[in-house]
């Protein structure tokens, strides 16, 4: 039995035929074309996101591209961008200036003091909660590898780092569970 490349996914093709292929190769087939204006590193986290989605939350590895297709263009919607069949822009309803908008994980921990990662957490939580007082759709949290290492007092990234990079992803994701049971809104971690 040959084992699929963890970055990699079954794809069944309108024809029926399956293909391994890796997600980020088939987030660029589909999305990329002549005029798009898409940063690569967008696309990157938003197939890595899709990737994550299917193996982890669902246990597959076998996908249609129209399941993929839709997956992508739910990722990169809630990124801002608006998708249409063969087009992606910037959504202009994005604000990334407004309130519920970016918050660099990063400046929070240095914001938390000398407290360390106890400080930290209840500074993210506070914040957490501050931004849903308002119901947005979408929170986007940035920084996660600059803030693990901080916490960290790491120079390099380590297994420590990713110990707490992992922390910090499922605190949040706790955090939003236990506020917002039936809520619809997003957090996305990068």
């Amino acid at each position: 039995m040959i084992h699929l490349r963890p970055d990699c996914l079954v794809f069944e093709l309108t024809t029926g035929e399956k293909v391994p292929c890796s997600a980020e190769e088939m987030a660029f087939e589909l999305v990329v074309g002549p005029n798009q204006e898409l940063d690569p590193e967008i696309l990157r986290n938003a197939a890595a996101a899709v990737l994550h989605y299917f193996r982890s939350e669902l246990g597959q590895t076998d996908v249609s591209v129209k399941e993929f297709t839709a997956a992508l263009r739910r990722a990169l919607s809630g990124l801002g961008f608006d998708v249409k069949e063969g087009e992606i822009s910037p959504s202009p309803s994005l604000q990334t200036t407004s309130p519920h908008g970016e918050v660099d994980l990063a400046s929070l921990e240095k914001s938390a003091g000398g407290g360390g990662e106890l400080e930290f957490f209840q500074s993210l939580r506070a914040d957490l909660l501050h931004r849903l007082q308002s119901s947005p759709e979408m929170i986007v949290y940035r920084g996660l590898r600059p803030c693990a290492k901080g916490l960290c007092a790491a120079r390099r990234w380590s297994d420590r780092c990713q110990e707490v990079s992992d922390q910090i992803v499922e605190y949040l994701r706790a955090c939003l569970r236990a506020q917002t049971p039936a809520s619809q809104c997003v957090i996305c971690v990068y």
